[in-house]
């Protein structure tokens, strides 16, 4: 396990809010800016390794703490996966309802008519949206499992759900002894299961090796050559200059160089912070980053739909303007995470007993 100092904590607040924002950039211009898709960058891509990256290290380390105090259960660990996820997960499901319910009757240029059902409302409530490029490989039907409506970033959050139910339980099968055998067995089939999703999304959209190179990155940086890294100025600028050639790089070639792109530039952010952590923090903005990050998740889940509202209303001209679309996403993500991400969430931790 790797000890996150105060320093590494901004910097991770940093990333998770920083990410979202983009993602909200990303989706915008595609909104406002008809040109913006067919561009070789696009920065909501790059977000969301980036939250993948962090998701990989932060949980992976979490559980490496609860094991070195023997501490550690499948039953705690997706306790507190499953109320920080659906503690914002079913107010935004009703949310998107609302809204898109609006949309479909008083909106002309509604475009997702066809996943507003009851089957697409299952789907994103057990977050098994992930399932559905399976089922088509198997079966050749497409969109049977899809997003609800307006609710499309869920597709990310339901391929980080089924990483979470396997690592737990792989981490379950291999420290915590187990008496059943009849029990162990099911955890084996259930692991099995769970391991579809993550391989699948391994060798497609590579997500699931960005977010288990995050978990490896936290014995990488432990590692004695790259200690010397970046505590070498000349390798850590070496490292700089490779990282940006990279970046260059994939703005003409696709395919697996956007992701090494982008985690390496993870794992530079980190190399970082480890090298300059005494003088690059400021007070201000570690409130920034702690503010930015509080409200992060919500933003993520609620700014789409946000954005076709608006999309919907701009058709008189008042809200056709990029800028006021990123304040009225970020002003709506705060309250509803004051309401539901800190509020619901910390009260649900507070009130349920494991057993």
């Amino acid at each position: 396990m790797l000890k996150i100092e105060s320093g590494l904590c901004v910097l991770l607040d940093f990333l998770r809010g920083f990410s979202a924002q983009l993602v909200l950039i990303g989706h915008a211009l595609s909104f406002y800016s008809p040109t913006y898709a067919d561009s070789h960058i696009l920065v909501q891509d790059y977000a969301i390794i980036f939250f993948f990256f962090i998701s990989g290290f932060l949980i992976t380390n979490s559980i490496l703490i609860q094991l070195s105090k023997s501490t550690y259960s499948f039953r705690k660990f997706l306790f507190l996966r499953f109320t920080r996820i659906y503690s914002v997960l079913i107010p935004a499901l009703f949310f998107v309802l609302t809204v898109d319910f609006y949309l479909i009757n008083y909106s002309s240029n509604y475009l997702f008519t066809a996943t507003y059902n009851i089957n697409s409302f299952i789907s994103s409530l057990f977050l098994i949206t992930s399932y559905d490029s399976i089922i088509y490989i198997l079966t050749g039907f497409k969109d049977i499992l899809s997003p609800l409506g307006s609710f499309r970033p869920i597709w990310t959050l339901s391929i980080e759900w089924f990483i979470y139910l396997f690592v737990g339980l792989m981490f379950s099968i291999i420290y915590v002894e187990e008496k059943s055998k009849s029990l162990y067995l099911f955890k084996i089939t259930m692991l099995l299961i769970f391991s579809l999703v993550p391989l699948l999304h391994f060798i497609s959209t590579k997500l699931s090796f960005v977010w288990f190179f995050g978990a490896c990155s936290i014995f990488l940086l432990q590692h004695k050559c790259v200690i010397s890294l970046y505590s070498n100025k000349f390798l850590l600028s070496v490292f700089i200059i490779f990282t940006v050639l990279l970046i260059l790089l994939n703005s003409f070639l696709f395919g697996i160089f956007t992701y090494i792109t982008i985690v390496s530039s993870s794992i530079f952010l980190s190399l970082l912070f480890f090298r300059y952590r005494f003088y690059f923090f400021s007070k201000c903005f570690s409130k920034s980053s702690k503010y930015l990050a509080f409200y992060s998740f919500s933003l993520y889940v609620t700014h789409y739909t946000v954005l076709e509202l608006l999309r919907s209303l701009s058709i008189e001209g008042v809200f056709n303007n990029l800028v006021i679309a990123f304040f009225v996403c970020n002003v709506f993500a705060v309250c509803f995470a004051y309401v539901f991400e800190y509020k619901l969430y910390n009260k649900l931790r507070g009130r349920l007993i494991i057993v």
